[in-house]
């Protein structure tokens, strides 16, 4: 099967920014086989929804619980409803959250800023709006979200599984990147995925900046993570080594999904 994962960008103009690479997932491996450069995120959109395969995206799903009290909305759905029907400055200045976002977890007393599952993998908050904007690349991601939702593109863990369009995951590369011990290098990637058990890097591919090679570590996540937990077969199945609180948080948190245990996972 095929397996994707894209480099997304949330910015005004995202040109020269976002990248999805494409995997063949057979059987224990894992081949690299394609990069392709978006020009807008309509051809990332087109791809998703041509392709009915799974894929990964690097953005935040969902906001912390917290947000959603700010915001005073009930659910998730309604989170989309009203990022679609939000201009980018109305969303980025909403009151989301009136703290300061811009740290990875570490202090209690700011744990409003972070979801679970940002805390399991000691990833930044979606709240975070400063190098690097993850509110503005939340709001994005969100009305992309929306807008596939509509062509029938299933969402993992909100919706229930369907096979018969894609489905998308959220992943987060730099996790990938400090499991397998690496700096965040796009100059050694095939190098470093030589190294790693059960995946193979097409010779001759060329990875042209660190965008395409976060889209690559996107797509290798995902496809070991439903190499090793079945993810194409039960969305309803708690996967071994991921935090409970997470899981079940996942309805208005989602998940982000991975083949190992993230920093403060138990």
């Amino acid at each position: 099967m095929y397996v994707y994962g894209a480099d997304y960008s949330g910015a005004r103009d995202p040109s020269n920014k976002i990248y999805y690479a494409r995997c063949r997932l057979d059987g224990k491996q894992i081949t690299v086989e394609k990069i392709v450069k978006c020009d807008d995120r309509l051809d990332l959109y087109d791809a998703i929804v041509s392709s009915n395969a799974p894929w990964g995206l690097d953005f935040p799903f969902a906001l912390p619980k917290a947000g959603y009290r700010a915001l005073k909305l009930p659910g998730w759905t309604e989170l989309l409803d009203y990022a679609t029907n939000s201009e980018r400055d109305q969303f980025l200045n909403s009151p989301l959250i009136q703290l300061s976002c811009e740290s990875k977890y570490s202090n209690e007393s700011l744990r409003d800023c972070w979801r679970e599952t940002d805390i399991a993998v000691d990833s930044f908050s979606p709240l975070k709006r400063n190098n690097p904007n993850m509110l503005s690349m939340t709001y994005g991601g969100l009305k992309l979200l929306a807008y596939l939702r509509k062509q029938g593109v299933k969402v993992f863990p909100f919706d229930n599984l369907d096979k018969s369009h894609s489905r998308v995951y959220e992943v987060y590369p730099s996790n990938t990147w400090a499991f397998l011990g690496q700096a965040r290098s796009f100059t050694n990637l095939p190098v470093i995925l030589a190294g790693v058990s059960s995946v193979q890097y097409r010779v001759g591919l060329s990875i042209p900046n660190q965008d395409a090679a976060d889209a690559v570590i996107a797509a290798v996540t995902l496809a070991a993570c439903i190499r090793e937990f079945r993810l194409e077969d039960d969305w309803s199945k708690f996967p071994p080594c991921w935090r409970e609180e997470e899981w079940n948080a996942r309805n208005l948190e989602g998940v982000i999904v991975r083949p190992w245990c993230g920093k403060h996972d138990s």
